[in-house]
């Protein structure tokens, strides 16, 4: 029995058997209008399997289709099909176009895992033709992985793309003078991922970290205010289709954004409605304090969530967490066991079993810090951190202090609490020099280890008094274990104490090394130079601080011997000031003070 060449549900069951054919057919219905278009979508399943649409849109001259092209090559290298719907500007004059995308993926004509139809947009605002929603729709719906939607060159308020994808892809050359343009409004409120192409050509490095900055400045003042859902802010990639760097970067961008639940929720009809980033059901979500068996978990968050943000901040390689890696475990594992014994106030935030963040703090006596606060991708922008915070860091104390990332959310939630920054605080990282400093002639240093207990608490507490503000006993014992610790004296009195990365007999804590006090900014290069000595004794090859820019003998002193500065910085939010930071280094990793 032949298939009759007009019947729409004949042709799309043709078209889902690989008959390129009977789907040229079925889409010219669909764009031809009138009652055979309307019969042709009502053939469509609301359920069942749908392509991932990827939309792929920005200003005339980015370079878009050599971009589709290449992505159209690397999706078939990895074994899936792909249709490409390319909607070409038309003459104002003939309303006639070239379909040029039919021209440059001449390599891909042949192949039968690839489809790609044109659209004349004939006028049509918004980057798009007529029809291409109901286009689109079908391409989903035949069987291809993906689909990929290129929009004429569009202008700012020619958003039109964003709302027919499940992930939008902006495209922006080097040297164009967008960088600031595209941000002003329309496109770049609605990307999910911003390609700089031609990144072979001069200046795509600048223009990348151009649009990083500003699109971190835009998502902090957006996010500062107020509560509402705001979708993360996107990232950045640097792709050539000449040379074909970045571009499987950027296909795994695309599917990752396809692999996360909640990215692809269809009409009824077929069509596909507007997507934001998965999310968690905040109806079911409850707090409940933590325990000592959540420790693990805790820490997958950690690392999950820090992974989401160095990504975010265009560092595509981010700090992968594999939950399995019982090393990696057992090297945080006695940080964590002193996080949860310590902590009074601890929460997480469960749905359905299931933690999606956290946050603890430790008071102690007029002092209360927050020491833990870390919530995965999906539980961000929902209020979740609002209400874990609420629990767990109380104005129940006459200061507080955080030690914050600069991870914009977070931030402006922290200052909404009335904290202020007082200080930054960077990495230095770099070999130990090969002749450290050294502290004052009548200056002593006494191994902690070595010292009466009662007596090193004693002479510990004299300093932290004046430096912090604080007493923290149970934190110099956790130190204490696992990390080699000298005790500073002039004259039988403590002035300081150092502690290096030796972990005693228990190496858990190597790599990682802090704080450092001094009662007196002059003994602090000395007090490095401890850290750098014991390093060239245990040949460890790289000595990296965490350090106040306030301390500016401690900077000085890294900088001339050429440690590196690492840019992402931390803040020193107090809601008065308290800590003498010019005289202070923080513990690494910076989990409390």
């Amino acid at each position: 029995m032949s298939t009759s060449v007009g019947d729409p549900g004949d042709l799309l069951a043709a078209a889902r058997a690989g008959d390129r054919r009977a789907l040229g057919r079925l889409l010219t219905q669909v764009e031809t209008g009138g009652e055979a278009a309307r019969a042709a979508m009502t053939t469509l399943d609301a359920d069942g399997p749908r392509a991932h649409l990827v939309g792929i849109t920005g200003p005339p001259g980015a370079g878009k289709s050599s971009l589709a092209n290449a992505l159209v090559a690397a999706i078939r290298a990895s074994g899936r099909s792909v249709a490409v719907l390319a909607v070409d500007p038309s003459s104002p004059i003939t309303g006639g176009a070239i379909l040029g995308d039919r021209v440059r993926m001449q390599q891909h004509a042949q192949d039968p895992g690839v489809f790609i139809r044109s659209m004349a947009s004939r006028g049509q605002a918004g980057g798009l033709a007529t029809a291409t929603r109901e286009v689109a729709a079908v391409l989903a719906r035949v069987g291809f992985d993906l689909v990929l939607v290129e929009t004429v060159g569009a202008g700012q308020g020619e958003v039109a793309v964003a709302e027919l994808v499940d992930t939008t892809v902006v495209v922006e050359a080097p040297g164009m003078g967008d960088e600031v343009q595209a941000l002003k409004a329309g496109l770049m409120e609605l990307a999910d991922l911003v390609v700089v192409s031609k990144a072979d050509l001069p200046g795509a490095d600048r223009a990348a970290a151009a649009l990083r900055a500003m699109l971190t400045v835009g998502a902090q003042h957006d996010r500062a205010m107020g509560d509402r859902p705001r979708p993360r802010r996107p990232e950045v990639l640097q792709v050539s289709a000449t040379t074909g760097a970045g571009v499987i970067e950027l296909l795994a961008a695309i599917d990752r954004r396809a692999l996360a639940p909640g990215m692809a929720q269809e009409r009824t009809d077929g069509s596909s409605e507007e997507r934001s980033p998965a999310t968690v059901d905040i109806d079911a979500l409850r707090l409940r304090p933590l325990v000592a068996e959540d420790a693990r978990t805790l820490f997958g968050i950690f690392r999950t969530s820090i992974d989401d943000m160095i990504r975010r901040h265009g560092q595509p390689d981010g700090w992968p967490f594999d939950p399995t890696d019982d090393r990696e475990w057992a090297r945080w594992r006695p940080l964590y066991d002193h996080l949860t014994t310590t902590a009074d106030l601890g929460f997480g935030a469960e749905v359905d079993g299931r933690l999606e963040g956290y946050a603890r703090s430790i008071r102690r006596g007029d002092d209360r810090e927050l020491t833990e606060f870390f919530l995965l991708p999906e539980a961000q922008g929902l209020g979740v951190g609002r209400r874990l915070l609420e629990q767990a860091f109380p104005d129940d104390a006459h200061h507080r202090v955080i030690l914050a990332s600069s991870d914009a959310p977070a931030l402006a939630r922290y200052l909404r609490l009335g904290v202020t920054p007082s200080t930054t605080v960077h990495t230095f990282e770099g070999p130990p020099a090969a002749d450290p400093a050294t502290l004052p002639r009548d200056v002593a240093t006494r191994p902690l280890a070595a010292l009466d207990p009662a007596e090193a608490s004693a002479a510990l507490a004299v300093i932290d008094a004046e430096i912090l503000g604080m007493r923290r006993d149970v934190d110099h014992a956790w130190f204490g274990a696992h990390r080699t610790g000298w005790l500073l004296e002039r004259a039988g009195r403590p002035v300081g104490y150092v502690y290096g990365a030796r972990a005693g007999s228990n190496e858990s804590g190597s790599g990682f090394q802090g704080p450092i006090a001094v009662l007196e900014p002059s003994l602090m290069t000395g007090a490095i130079g401890l850290i750098e000595r014991d390093a060239l004794d245990h040949a460890d090859p790289t000595v990296s601080l965490w350090v106040p820019l306030a301390n500016t003998v401690a900077v000085r002193y890294l900088l001339g011997r050429g440690y590196r500065l690492d840019p992402d910085p931390l803040f020193l939010l107090e809601d008065h000031p308290r800590v003498r930071a010019d005289r202070y280094l923080v513990t690494s990793p910076p989990f409390f003070l």
